[in-house]
């Protein structure tokens, strides 16, 4: 009888991606691949994964404390025009702290039916997962634990507290209210604030930033061993760091006309493309500040937005022949003919421009996409807008970094090779050692 494996995923899209080339291992195996996810992912499981949907049983975006963080919001208002920032800062926080507090024990139940209706073997459990860790203990099930980014964990800032907590939590805009060393301590502070807020809410605590480490006793990292920091890896547990599979890099097979035309019509155009990810939007004053840069700098643009499509049209209605904007890009394709790419520091598409080569303004807007800027500016691969050294810098002169600082080109050919390279070797052998007691 065929074993079988479970996948608790989440909702992203860029989640589900990079497990390709792990399944498609395990399914040489001989393993039955199930993953839970949303219905509007069940293509991807289905005919890129393929292997078995599961739709979760329930809403997995829901917002359970609403009138909590209503209440949170508005203390931390009140606080702030005192003048007590700290106190505001701390309101914020539990504001923030009681999403990801969405524990509910109908839904482990409701989930708890599914495991025992597939029986599986070994659980496979997503970072962003709440529950897979206490099913698999009551269920005696082996459980793995992965993380479609980075891994982020407690040791890794030890390494520096004050300094990659602040990034980490944006905190450079507000030091100027909390002070310099506010964020000494941080992760105490978040301890204590969690404990508190789950007692508030009645419901159960979970580890402060678990998203960003998964804390199985064994784990897999879908990075590469160049942008994971080795330093934030425990020495008491066992992981594994799985290179993308090169079909993740295939270009697309459908491309829009008009966008291959507009290519086509500027090949000799300096060429950017824009692109904030999948789910985040941003308003219309950023589109604005970063098309006129661009334009000026002559640049043709490709720009990936869904909200502010109309309103940008009609604004640069006479640039209209520099600039090519839709709701979905095929952006592998862009990328591969681009000069530049500006981002926010998702992690499928980082890794996307360091195999086309494509030098990255980042500007981040979650909180561990400032950590993967900090990386990418430490490996020369393009510029963080979030740091010290460059927040107060205008955007036109580190574009023009860009353009001219031979070490960025460089450090892109030479990461793009090790990709191209190791992601063909991807024979996990560790793996296997690390699993041992699954083969």
């Amino acid at each position: 009888m065929r074993k079988k494996i479970l996948f608790f995923s989440s909702w992203p899209k860029s989640h589900l991606y990079p497990l390709k080339s792990l399944i498609s291992y395990l399914k040489k195996k001989n393993f039955e691949i199930y993953i839970l996810t949303i219905e509007s992912n069940k293509e991807i499981v289905e005919n890129f994964l393929n292997s078995k949907f599961i739709e979760y049983p329930f809403n997995i975006n829901q917002i359970y404390n609403e009138n909590y963080i209503k209440s949170k919001v508005k203390k931390s208002k009140e606080y702030f025009l005192k003048k007590e920032y700290k106190k505001s800062y701390v309101e914020f926080l539990k504001s923030d702290i009681s999403i990801v507090l969405n524990y509910r024990k109908r839904d482990l139940n409701k989930l708890m039916n599914i495991v025992e209706t597939i029986r599986p073997n070994y659980i496979f459990r997503d970072a962003v997962d709440i529950y897979a860790h206490d099913i698999s203990n009551e269920k005696k099930i082996p459980c793995i634990g992965y993380i479609t980014n980075n891994l982020y964990s407690k040791k890794f800032f030890e390494k520096n507290p004050k300094y990659l907590y602040k990034i980490f939590m944006a905190g450079i805009n507000y030091e100027c209210f909390l002070g310099e060393d506010f964020f000494s301590n941080f992760y105490s502070l978040e301890c204590k604030l969690y404990d508190e807020v789950s007692k508030e809410l009645n419901t159960k605590m979970i580890r402060p930033f678990h998203q960003f480490d998964p804390n199985e006793n064994t784990n897999i990292i879908f990075s590469t061993d160049f942008l994971q920091p080795s330093y934030s890896l425990y020495d008491n547990k066992r992981y594994d760091i799985i290179y993308p599979s090169l079909e993740q890099f295939s270009i697309e097979n459908e491309i829009n006309h008009r966008l291959s035309s507009f290519i086509k019509r500027n090949n000799d155009k300096k060429k950017v493309y824009i692109s904030t990810g999948s789910f985040i939007n941003m308003d219309f004053t950023y589109y604005k500040t970063l098309l006129e840069i661009l334009i000026k700098e002559k640049y043709y643009i490709i720009l990936s937005v869904r909200n502010q499509k109309k309103d940008i049209i009609n604004y640069f209605d006479e640039y209209s022949d520099m600039i090519y904007i839709d709701d979905f890009i095929e952006q592998k394709y862009v990328l591969n003919y681009c000069d530049l790419f500006i981002t926010s520091g998702g992690f499928n598409s980082i890794l996307e421009s360091i195999y086309y080569k494509v030098p990255m303004l980042v500007i981040p807007v979650s909180s561990e996409q400032r950590l993967n800027a900090l990386i990418i500016e430490n490996l020369k691969l393009g510029k963080n807008c979030y740091s010290y050294e460059n927040i107060n810098k205008d955007l036109t002169q580190l574009i023009h970094t860009l353009e001219c600082e031979k070490s960025i080109k460089e450090s892109l050919e030479k990461y793009s090779q090790c990709i191209e390279k190791k992601s063909k070797k991807n024979n996990f052998k560790n793996l296997e050692r690390l699993l041992k007691w699954i083969f």
